[in-house]
């Protein structure tokens, strides 16, 4: 199937971490004289993450909030989970949360994916329109600039600024929107999530395919 308009999901699909989350954790931790094993904390982040998150996207609500103050509430206690999950205390002084969420903020904890810009080059060679929704706070815009990825791009939308996130069909409208296509442009999806970048797009209309 042919289409007018691609979007990609951000996070493990063109971007991830790098060198890892528990490296970060770990090296600012120590700032603050914590010692923690990197492997460890990256093996306990994603169960972390998990947790808070099904917590907290309930009734509706955008898990990551839609202000940086309610994202920093969301990953302050996924933070702390991850510690005590790896069997550490985390640093308790708030400044390590606040440095931690900063650094996050920026291109140095990310890296494309190796064939991610080549393939965004070839669907843009064939004069498709190329964009990115994402399930993800603020930051995510500056960490796209820096990186070089927004300028790359025919539309942008996280479900900080929809105030909905994938798989709710609001944030799919608002994206067809955004990049101004019709009700019936032909969309495609990529990501790497079965419900929200599978299932999501699928009801919204939209072709996909999970990486």
């Amino acid at each position: 199937m042919s289409c007018d308009f691609i979007f990609f999901d951000a996070g493990f699909t063109l971007i991830h971490p790098s060198p890892g989350v528990g490296h970060w954790y770990a090296a600012i931790a120590k700032d603050f004289g914590v010692e923690a094993d990197a492997a460890r904390l990256d093996a306990a982040f994603l169960g972390a993450w998990k947790d808070n998150r099904r917590e907290s996207a309930t009734g509706g609500k955008v898990a990551y909030g839609s202000t940086l103050d309610e994202a920093k509430a969301f990953w302050t206690p996924v933070v702390r989970a991850t510690f005590a999950l790896a069997g550490y205390n985390p640093p308790s002084k708030s400044a390590f949360y606040d440095q931690l969420f900063d650094v996050f903020g920026h291109a140095k904890c990310w890296a494309f994916y190796e064939d991610a810009l080549e393939a965004i080059a070839l669907i843009q060679s064939k004069g498709v329109g190329v964009g990115v929704v994402s399930n993800w706070d603020g930051r995510l815009r500056s960490v796209a600039e820096e990186m070089g990825l927004m300028a790359r791009l025919n539309a942008f939308l996280i479900s900080a600024d929809a105030g909905a996130e994938k798989p709710d069909p609001t944030i799919f409208s608002l994206a067809r929107e955004k990049a101004g296509l019709s009700p019936a442009a032909k969309i495609g999806y990529i990501g790497d999530e079965p419900d929200a970048d599978g299932y999501g797009p699928l009801k919204a209309g939209w072709s996909q395919c999970l990486v």
